[in-house]
């Protein structure tokens, strides 16, 4: 494969360089101010140059046919179109930052805050030499918090007092890795909250159902006990599909329980936020949300039920069946009614 550099001579662009060759494939610097169409031939174009030279990679790329990787950040709005419109003719990947802890921390603050309408400030440090400040990875991240502090007003105006949030996914970190940085930004998530004055909101963190997702009962337990308002939210179909059938008895959904009381205190579990729904599995932990005509994956609700009047809970539950929310819902209620 033979690869078209825009900005080789840059860090980015040598490091670039370095791995297509360590690939065994060829890489050639391009420059769009001096480049025929003709005189070049490329399978993928990738620009990590500067934001004034989008428009012309753009053309360029467009010319050749040829695929687009777009590093380059600093575009303002002008340019953000111009690379949606050529999306529909080429394919483009556009990137603030392709690194893995990068993506975590956008995805965690997009997932997990939910937005405000006061003032932020956005600080950031960096290697000597940086050319865009703030980066375009600050900027994304700084729209991601906002997103999700938003979330959380609106949820005030219509009169509620919790938020679900979907802590992060593993990716290609290590594990420990990986929960470091979730904890270390559902601090600065907790900081947010406090300064939107929503410590009497209930910031609900959900465990996952896929082994990649970060978030078993222990992790969850443990980020819930970053702030007072961290919550659990339990989703047990998730729990049951990342453990592959293991709720099967009250003691078993007992053992869940202590996990967080463990951790928590115990108005924090007693009024702890639970989803509920039956999830096909595999290897990889969750695949599909199911009904309650399954008799194959399970949980059941049965048993659930027993262990939370057991302990003496109150919690929100949420049926998350697919398609049979209603119906399921009501089920729920009718076991429940049938044991108090």
């Amino acid at each position: 494969m033979r690869w078209l550099l825009c900005g080789a001579t840059g860090r980015m662009g040598r490091e670039t360089a370095r791995l297509i060759a360590a690939g065994g494939e060829e890489a050639v610097a391009f420059d769009a101010r001096t480049a025929e169409s003709g005189d070049v031939r490329g399978d993928v174009m990738v620009d990590f140059s500067v934001p004034e030279a989008t428009e012309g990679n753009l053309a360029a790329a467009l010319r050749l046919g040829c695929p687009l990787v777009l590093g380059t950040t600093g575009q303002g709005p002008r340019e953000a179109e111009m690379i949606g419109r050529a999306a529909e003719k080429i394919p483009i990947l556009w990137c603030a930052n392709f690194s893995r802890g990068a993506a975590l921390l956008a995805q965690l603050a997009a997932t997990a805050c939910a937005g405000w309408e006061g003032e932020s400030a956005l600080v950031e440090q960096h290697r000597a030499g940086k050319r865009d400040c703030p980066s375009g990875t600050a900027e994304m991240i700084g729209k991601s918090i906002l997103y999700v502090l938003n979330s959380l007003k609106k949820v005030t105006v219509m009169g509620g007092d919790r938020v679900v949030v979907h802590p992060a996914t593993q990716g290609k970190l290590e594990r420990k890795e990986a929960v470091d940085i979730a904890k270390r930004n559902l601090t600065l998530l907790a900081n947010e909250v406090e300064a939107f004055n929503g410590q009497n909101m209930k910031v609900c963190l959900e465990t996952m159902g896929k082994l990649a997702q970060i978030g078993d009962a222990e992790e969850t337990a443990d980020f819930c006990a970053i702030a007072p308002f961290f919550y659990p939210c339990i989703d047990f179909g998730h729990l049951n599909a990342r453990t592959f059938g293991s709720l099967k008895t009250t003691d078993d959904y007992l053992r869940v329980f202590d996990a967080f009381l463990n951790k928590l205190p115990f108005e924090k579990v007693k009024n702890t936020h639970i989803h509920f729904s039956k999830i096909m599995y595999g290897s990889k932990g969750e695949i599909k949300h199911l009904t309650f005509e399954d008799t194959v994956y399970g949980p059941e609700f049965e048993p659930l039920c027993e262990a939370i009047l057991k302990l003496g809970l109150e919690p929100y539950i949420i049926c998350e069946s697919d398609g049979t929310q209603a119906e399921d819902t009501v089920t729920m209620k009718n076991i429940y009614l049938s044991r108090i």
